[in-house]
């Protein structure tokens, strides 16, 4: 896991067939890469920003190679196991996957990655170009993300999360209430202050970049303190100077507009819980009709009819 996430971070989060491809033949797929940006002097200025943020371009690189064999066998060795282990797993994990698959084709989610994908296009203009124009349309692209992102996120994990905790024979007799505590609970502390704040304080940051409120320093420090307070390897990508940091704009960021942000989650999240919850218990077919909505509040008034 920790091979992935250095390979994405380097390779710029792609899917994770692109961390196999590198694995299974690092050169010929990091050449690639590196020729898909068109000219050295683009791929020059991708590298620069890995610079600025603290571990260097290169290093990501030599990890990446060096690391490839090793993760290669690695993988194929647990392939009999993983296998094996199908035979007696416990079910919750995959129905919740499956779960997602479900929602991922409805409308309300489609946008949203229509919006994610267009904002991650920008984003890579933005590594090469460092355009002011692009990096305005950057963080309203962002925004726009982030604000579908409230609604759709607290859905899609919620509805599956309830999987978490019941097994296949015994929807009949489930306390809901109860379920509904735990769901609730999981999403809140794993989702809410666990997996999302980072990608939360990403769309702020661009924000300040767009305005010309935000530096390299006070990026770094914001982004080494939330990966810090969710126990996050990732905080070790950044070197922070702390005398070279803008406080009152990290300040801002850190304790109005991202706790402003993680309340729009966690109260979309307590209204998914409630709805879902009780169609579950009541008519989970609603559920079904509620994957044609088009808004957050569409779902909602469809799963609770």
């Amino acid at each position: 896991m920790h091979y992935f996430d250095i390979v994405r971070d380097f390779l710029g989060n792609p899917h994770e067939d692109a961390v196999f491809s590198v694995a299974e033949h690092p050169i010929k797929t990091i050449r690639q890469f590196e020729e898909s940006f068109g000219s050295e002097e683009v791929l020059r200025k991708y590298q620069d920003f890995f610079k600025e943020r603290g571990t260097d371009y290169q290093f990501y690189k030599k990890v990446a190679r060096k690391n490839a064999k090793f993760v290669r066998e690695t993988v194929r060795d647990m392939l009999p196991r993983i296998e094996a282990a199908f035979e007696t797993a416990d079910l919750s994990s995959l129905r919740h996957e499956m779960d997602h698959v479900d929602f991922f084709g409805s409308p309300l989610y489609l946008d949203y990655h229509s919006r994610g994908k267009k904002a991650g296009e920008l984003g890579q203009r933005l590594h090469t170009s460092k355009d002011k124009s692009v990096s305005v349309e950057y963080a309203q692209a962002n925004m726009k993300v982030l604000g579908a992102m409230a609604k759709v996120v607290p859905l899609l994990e919620v509805r599956a999360l309830f999987f978490n905790y019941v097994k296949p024979n015994e929807w009949d007799r489930a306390d809901f209430e109860d379920l509904k505590r735990k769901v609730y609970g999981n999403f809140v502390s794993g989702y809410v202050e666990g997996g999302l704040p980072e990608d939360m304080l990403d769309k702020l940051v661009s924000v300040a970049w767009s305005e010309g409120q935000m530096d390299r320093q006070t990026s770094n420090y914001l982004f080494n303190i939330v990966n810090r307070q969710r126990e996050s390897p990732n905080a070790m990508r950044y070197v922070v100077r702390p005398e070279q940091v803008n406080y009152d704009v990290a300040n801002r960021i850190l304790y109005q507009e991202l706790p402003e942000w993680k309340n729009r989650f966690a109260t979309n999240g307590r209204t998914a819980v409630d709805v879902v919850g009780n169609a579950y218990r009541d008519n989970p077919s609603r559920l079904r009709e509620a994957n044609r909505a088009r808004t957050f509040q569409e779902f909602i008034e469809l799963s609770g009819a």
